[in-house]
């Protein structure tokens, strides 16, 4: 138990520091997070008896959030094209494909599941940085400032 308090009293105050500094530090911090989610998915997975690409749908995992974090999701469907395409030529090649489909659903599952949702945590962070400031302020601050005036 005390172990745990401790870490928390030095993750809690490393993690308000990163998120607000944004940048590429929040880009790693949310990379650790998918590295790890996606690692937990594929050993569940595996504990089912499904071998699904574990190897490469981290990379794929991976180079989804920086490709969200340089590009904004512009065409995040058609990166996820690709791997899925990528996933289904390497089914090829495995001699046993009576699973094939659990295998390939579960690669990509793990992509779209794990890597593609918490890329939006990047999206969301840096959407003042990849839209301008300007945008940010007619969006979040002004209506917070308006709304007590309306109502009241």
């Amino acid at each position: 138990m005390a172990l745990r308090i401790i870490a928390s009293s030095l993750f809690i105050p490393c993690f308000v520091v990163i998120t607000r500094r944004g940048d590429y530090h929040f880009l790693l911090l949310i990379d650790l997070v998918i590295l790890h989610g996606m690692r937990e998915f594929y050993a569940m997975m595996e504990m089912k008896g499904v071998r699904s690409y574990r190897t490469t749908g981290i990379i794929c995992g991976l180079a989804l959030s920086w490709y969200m974090f340089f590009r904004s999701g512009i065409y995040a469907n058609l990166f996820l094209t690709l791997a899925l395409l990528l996933i289904m030529a390497l089914e090829l090649t495995r001699r046993d494909n009576r699973t094939a489909v659990y295998n390939i659903a579960t690669t990509i599952m793990g992509v779209v599941y794990v890597a593609f949702l918490a890329s939006h945590i990047v999206l969301l962070r840096e959407l003042p940085r990849s839209v301008g400031a300007a945008y940010f302020w007619v969006r979040q601050i002004s209506p917070k400032l308006t709304v007590p005036l309306v109502g009241s």
